[in-house]
Order: C-alpha cells, then sequence, then structure tokens
C-alpha cells in the first residue's frame, strides 16, 4: 500500500492461522509475614535494599500509629541505605519525613524537607504532591499564628478590664 508516497508493508496487520498455544506454570507469589519488618531478624542481611526497605515500611507503620519521632529515625536510618542517584526512594522517603515534622508541629523543618524536594520535580504528580504538602505546613503555620493572636487579644483584654480601661478592637 502506498500513502503519500511511502510504501506499508500491509502484512504486519494480517493474522496469522499458525499461531502456537502455550501453557503456562501456576504463578506462585512470595508471601510474607505481615509485619516481618519489624523483626530483629529483618536487618540480619548484607543486602543494602532489604535492609532499605526494612526501614522504610517501619517508617510507613511508625508514622500511621502517629508514632513520628520513631517514624523520623526509621526514615533517617533509610536514608543512610538509599543510593544517592535513586531520588524514587529518597523522594518518598523525604515526604514521609516532611510529613511526620508537619505533624509533630515542626512546620519550619517540614518546609525545608519539602525544599530539597523541590529539586528534584520530575513530573506533574510529584509537582501536585510537593504542593499539597507545603500548603498543609503553610496552612498549619498560620493557624499557629491565628491562636497566638487570639491568645494575646485575650490577655489584652483581661489586662485591661483589671486595670479598669476599656479595650476597643478596630478593623
Amino acid at each position: 500500500m502506498e500513502i503519500f508516497g511511502s510504501t506499508f508493508d500491509d502484512s504486519v496487520f494480517c493474522e496469522t492461522k499458525d499461531k502456537v498455544s502455550v501453557n503456562l506454570l501456576p504463578y506462585k507469589a512470595k508471601c510474607c509475614e505481615s509485619q516481618w519488618f519489624c523483626e530483629s531478624a529483618a536487618l540480619d542481611t548484607e543486602d543494602s535494599l532489604e535492609k532499605q526497605k526494612v526501614f522504610k515500611f517501619r517508617g510507613d507503620l511508625a508514622s500511621r500509629q502517629r508514632n513520628y519521632k520513631e517514624a523520623l529515625d526509621a526514615y533517617a536510618s533509610c536514608l543512610d541505605w538509599v543510593p544517592g542517584n535513586n531520588w524514587t526512594i529518597r523522594r518518598d522517603v523525604f515526604e514521609g519525613m516532611a510529613r511526620c515534622y508537619s505533624n509533630l508541629g515542626q512546620e519550619e523543618r517540614a518546609l525545608e524537607v519539602a525544599d530539597l524536594l523541590s529539586k528534584e520535580v520530575s513530573n506533574t504528580c510529584h509537582l501536585t504532591s510537593l504542593l499539597r504538602l507545603k500548603s498543609t505546613c503553610v496552612s498549619r503555620m498560620v493557624q499557629f499564628l491565628i491562636l497566638i493572636l487570639r491568645s494575646n487579644l485575650v490577655k489584652s483584654c483581661c489586662t485591661a478590664k483589671a486595670n479598669g480601661q476599656r479595650f476597643v478592637v478596630q478593623s
């Protein structure tokens, strides 16, 4: 077939009658014990990839259980085993660390870690995740500042009433 001066081989699209059917062996998935990575024996290996997985899974579990300090320790240990050029795992670990810092009320530290992530954004999913993380941190910082301002306003009102002064808030 000729299209716009170029020839094209139609035989590529023809069905062949001589297809051979092959019986495949049944697949047996590897089964792991629940929370195998929590056992002390999980680190009895020289394989750096296995150690990396153990610490990453421990960090994820601790984070889900709201034990953020333990999660941070596990994530930090994980980073020791992740090669510097493996940004897929590093990004995941840094994001987990930033969320832990944020949940501990350490928003500035969370934003510092998020800034490390922003240097390696490679697609829109990563960018969206990073922006949501930063937005959460900034929102929590603003909420904290509002609480401080309200607290100071209440203290000022109480002090003014105690001194018999009239306190007027102008907008």
